[in-house]
């Protein structure tokens, strides 16, 4: 297999990790919308289904996922195994998604993945909430890995993640 065979295979691979971890995220919101306001809770909802909405926009687009791709090469080349891999993986896509937010609403960029950046969609502060909240679910994504790689690994996990996007946000 081809470098770019395995990254598309990876790539729909990772998709559905995100996907499914922002349906649950979204589920979960909705139950503490409900939680949270009680009778008037109805009220939120057309606005939470907005913003998830927007959040899933760059997602949904899909970028090259060459970083959740040669991560998950990494991993089968150590003799890793992958599957216990993908929420890291996942999270790498979901912090370039929001990074890109708000790095297009810095740089005042027309267009991303082949249509307009999110800023020129939508109010440029609905833009940059969409950028927090993916930062939220990529947080939320990594937080699941001591379910699966243990307390100890998860942190270095989450030590080695930190110090990659404080590199990427000082560039």
């Amino acid at each position: 297999m081809n470098i770019q065979d395995y990254l598309r295979e990876k790539r729909e691979l990772v998709w559905r990790q995100i996907d499914n971890y922002l349906l649950q995220y979204q589920r979960e919101d909705l139950l503490q919308l409900k939680k949270g306001n009680s009778c008037h809770w109805e009220a939120y909802l057309p606005l939470l289904e907005k913003h998830w909405e927007i959040m899933r926009e760059y997602p949904e687009r899909k970028g090259k996922y060459i970083r959740p791709g040669i991560l998950l090469l990494m991993v089968e080349a150590l003799g890793g195994d992958v599957n216990k891999a993908l929420n890291t993986a996942a999270a790498m896509q979901i912090s370039e998604d929001w990074i890109l937010i708000h790095d297009d609403w810095e740089d005042g960029s027309m267009e991303r993945r082949g249509a307009q950046t999110l800023h020129r969609m939508y109010p440029q502060e609905i833009a940059v909430n969409a950028g927090d909240g993916l930062h939220d679910v990529m947080h939320r994504i990594l937080y699941e890995n001591v379910d699966i790689l243990g307390v100890t690994l998860s942190r270095q996990v989450f030590e080695e993640f930190s110090r990659m996007l404080s590199r990427t946000i000082l560039g």
